[in-house]
């Protein structure tokens, strides 16, 4: 199966790789609701990604 990748952002990129810890990080009172991502590989580098 061929994937492409139709994304226009290169921060997509930036979460392509191998984490070993993810963590969500939701605000409910928001309409929609607001999210953050910490992503960490296992070389303990994390970044903290804004999906918006």
């Amino acid at each position: 199966m061929q994937t492409t990748n139709t994304t226009s952002s290169p921060a997509a990129d930036r979460v392509r790789n191998n984490w070993e810890f993810t963590e969500v990080w939701i605000d409910p009172m928001l309409s929609p609701p607001y999210i953050l991502l910490l992503l960490c590989d296992s070389e303990q580098s994390c970044q903290i990604y804004d999906p918006a």
